[in-house]
């Protein structure tokens, strides 16, 4: 067992200590300053998170329509949009001929879930497996990404479809 020294501890300095160390006691014109700025930073990164959630489930409209990359711009007009039927060449890139990034897809459908919870919905037990044949592909070609991409890790880590893997799931659920 580790044994604490209580005369460090005594020295050691709570939160609100250091807050009035160095921004002045509560309810000085400092303090109020410096907790408006945090409520205002912490909401901000809440948002933010927030509309980065929402347009990769909602995408905007001018996500979902893309120019057509062989019609010179010149002879394009802004209101010419990208018909409803999809060619051949831009159907084949959407395909995959693997059924477990198929059935990775329909599971998720719309939804941003954890791992537990797409294996749940799947019917399968061995975790390992799941991320190796199922979850990593689906990343790999573009059809699932993680909601915080910068942290494969995180706690509250869920997986959702992207624009690629929406056109598929929409492409699925017709056919």
């Amino acid at each position: 067992m580790i044994k604490l020294d209580e005369k460090k501890l005594g020295r050691l300095k709570t939160g609100s200590q250091h807050l009035e160390e160095k921004y002045g006691p509560a309810g000085s014109p400092s303090r109020v300053e410096f907790e408006a700025k945090a409520k205002a930073w912490y909401y901000a990164e809440l948002l933010r998170d927030e509309r980065k959630r929402y347009l990769h489930i909602h995408p905007t409209e001018e996500w979902r329509v893309q120019p057509n990359l062989a019609t010179p711009s010149s002879t394009r007009t802004s209101s010419e949009q990208v018909p409803e039927q999809v060619p051949e060449q831009a159907r084949d890139l959407l395909h995959t001929n693997n059924p477990l990034i198929k059935e990775l897809i329909e599971t998720i459908g719309d939804e941003e879930l954890s791992i537990s919870q797409l294996m749940e919905k799947a019917g399968l037990k061995h975790r390992p497996n799941y991320i190796e044949y199922h979850l990593n592909p689906a990343i790999a070609e573009g059809y699932v990404r993680l909601l915080y991409p910068d942290t494969p890790h995180h706690p509250r880590q869920k997986y959702l479809l992207t624009v690629k893997g929406m056109a598929l799931y929409k492409e699925l659920q017709t056919s």
